[in-house]
């Protein structure tokens, strides 16, 4: 497939990167791949970076798209942002886990420009809206760290934002949305795509600068179902339980009270960002003294 034959520049995305003073080596598009996420990851591993420039991957369509978990991700041709990026990070390994939250900050930021609809983080890495206060996806980030012990390391973040339009509900863990039914006036995807990379970049470098502390004030103003009863995923040992969301503490871990059946609040909890499944206060109601927000 000829360059032309693509929905998308790579040679003006690579200079309108280049012009934002950031280290960027290069842009590339495709009209249709397995995964960007696969498609970056092979592209580093034959051809390994020489200085810290990163690399931006986009795609019109994903055939084999993935999010966390290995959940599939799915978009009709040309609907959505489909893009991975990345390349070298110099930070103390324990900080990488919290590169997704830093870019899921950078990309919400970039799309609410777009849009009068707020934006809320979903912990860990999804961003939604909030339709009388059930959530509805509107893009989803999937950050890993490549590179074994003999290669500097690696991060790659896929992005996922549904642009003109929407999966249909049908097979989805959450109703989605998209940047189209939000109101969203401008949609040119590759704009979008330069956009989020540059935001996703300036963040991960003020991020490193700060030795990799968190900007938790600034997170969790814009952390979704503060003050309600979401159910935190704690693994095969411990399974499901429901938290009171109070916020988030110095580390980035979630922090509120666990619950009992009927709200109301026990111990104090403390909580690595696993997954917040579902916010249900019909099934879980806060006690009225708990309840606030």
């Amino acid at each position: 497939m000829t360059e032309r034959a693509l929905p998308f520049d790579p040679d003006a995305m690579r200079v309108t990167l280049q012009a934002s003073g950031q280290p960027w080596s290069h842009a590339a598009a495709r009209a249709e791949v397995d995964s960007t996420q696969t498609w970056l990851r092979q592209w580093l591993a034959d051809d390994p970076p020489r200085d810290f420039g990163w690399r931006l991957a986009l795609a019109r369509h994903q055939t084999a798209g993935r999010g966390r978990n290995g959940a599939p991700w799915w978009a009709a041709p040309g609907t959505a942002l489909l893009m991975s990026m990345g390349g070298p990070v110099s930070m103390a390994p324990e900080r990488w886990a919290h590169l997704s939250l830093v870019a899921g900050l950078a990309v919400r930021d970039t799309l609410q420009r777009r849009t009068d609809t707020p934006i809320w983080l979903k912990w860990p890495n999804d961003l939604v809206t909030l339709d009388a206060g059930r959530p509805r996806k509107l893009a989803g980030l999937l950050g890993e760290r490549v590179g074994g012990p003999c290669a500097d390391p690696l991060w790659l973040c896929g992005i996922g934002v549904n642009v003109t339009s929407a999966p249909p509900p049908q097979g989805l863990a959450m109703p989605a949305t998209s940047l189209a039914e939000l109101g969203a006036q401008e949609l040119d995807i590759a704009h979008l795509a330069v956009d989020c990379a540059i935001a996703v970049r300036a963040e991960v470098d003020a991020f490193v600068r700060r030795g990799g502390t968190l900007d938790v004030v600034r997170l969790e103003r814009h952390l979704a179902f503060v003050g309600r009863a979401v159910s935190v995923d704690l693994g095969a040992r411990e399974g499901q339980r429901w938290l009171r969301l109070d916020g988030l503490d110095p580390s980035g871990e979630l922090r509120g009270r666990w619950l009992a059946a009927d709200g109301t609040a026990l111990d104090f909890a403390s909580v690595s960002p696993l997954c917040i499944a579902a916010v249900a206060p019909e099934a879980v109601p806060l006690a009225p003294e708990e309840s606030h927000g």
